[in-house]
Formats: C-alpha cells, structure tokens, sequence
C-alpha cells in the first residue's frame, strides 16, 4: 500500500480543514526552547552587557579618582621642586653670611689682641706727672711759663667779675676796686713777660 498517494484517499465532509476551524480555536505558536542561540543567549547577552556597563562606569569613576589624585600629586611635586629651590637658595645665603661672620671673626680676635698688647705696653710706661712734663730747659723758661699762665688766669677772673657784676651778685664797687687790682698785677706780668721774651 503506497501511504503517499494521498490524492486516491476519499475526502470525508464530516472532517473539519484548517481554514474551516473557527478563529479562537487557531493553535498558538511553537513555544521557545531556551537553547545556547535562543532566548538564553539574549540573556547571556544583556548579562554581558549590563557587566560591561558597570565595568565601564568603575574604570571610568577610576579613571576620574586617579586623575584628580595624579592632579594633586603635580602639584605638591612642583611645590616641593619650588621649595627645593628656595631652601638652596636659602642654604647659600647663610653659608656667605657664615664665611663673613667667620672673616669678621678672625679680624675682632686680631684687633684684640693688638689691643691687649698696646694696653700691655701703656701699663708698662711709668707715671708721667704733668708739672715735670710741661717745664722750661732753663730758669727763665720755668719763670715764663708761670707769668703766662698768671696772665690767663687774671683774664679769666675778671671776665667772671664782669658776669657777676651783670648778674648782680656784686656791686659796681667791688667790680672796680678788684677789677682795678688785678688789672695792675696783669700788666706788671705782661711787662715782665715781653722783657723776658726780648732777652731770649
């Protein structure tokens, strides 16, 4: 029996065809199988994309974090470089100022001691008193030496009688009569002082 020669089989009318069947009773479609190309690999995919996406933003906020630290470690490197060279700077300034003050050093000590040993000297030079210093090689001398410094010293106390006389702590009378007095001894010195000086 040839089971393919379906065009000898007799059409029964009480069977129903596919295009008779009413529309609610159409049969629904083939479920999905979930195999490696189906529904499962579009799971497989959106897990590998949602993975991706957050890999993506974590490297991007990564990125973002390391580039404003990176940020910040320039510039403490630079401050750092800049402060390097001030504290060079600095460092060569107080070592010229540490050579001057050595030099000055060594000049104080020097003058020092050239100071002690002229003091050392002075200690050792004996006394020298003023009236054996300041003399005359003769008599005459000493004898001039003691009427010019008579004559001064009549100058200077009149000059003081004339102040007290302004002041008017003395009188016009008593201004004279020393004024007067003096004056004679002043002029008998000076006279003894030019024959002196005419004789020498």
């Amino acid at each position: 029996m040839n089971l393919n020669n379906n065009n000898n089989l007799p059409k029964s009318s009480s069977l129903p065809t596919l295009a008779n069947l009413p529309s609610n009773m159409t049969p629904s479609p083939r479920p999905e199988v979930a195999t490696e190309n189906g529904v499962g690999g579009g799971i497989k995919m959106n897990l590998q994309e949602t993975l991706y996406r957050k890999v993506a933003d974590k490297l991007q906020q990564y990125n973002v974090n390391v580039s404003g630290e990176m940020d910040k470690l320039l510039v403490q490197n630079r401050q750092l470089n800049e402060g390097e060279l001030s504290i060079e700077q600095e460092f060569r300034a107080l070592s010229d100022i540490k050579e001057r003050l050595v030099f000055n050093n060594l000049v104080l000590e020097t003058r020092s001691k050239e100071i002690d040993e002229v003091i050392e000297k002075v200690n050792g030079i004996p006394d020298v008193q003023v009236d054996e210093a300041l003399c005359g090689t003769t008599v005459v001398a000493n004898q001039l030496f003691e009427l010019v410094g008579d004559d001064n010293a009549i100058s200077d106390t009149v000059y003081f009688l004339a102040k007290a006389l302004n002041s008017e702590r003395i009188d016009l009378s008593t201004f004279m009569k020393y004024t007067r007095m003096l004056s004679r001894e002043q002029f008998m010195k000076r006279a003894l002082i030019k024959k002196i000086t005419q004789t020498t």
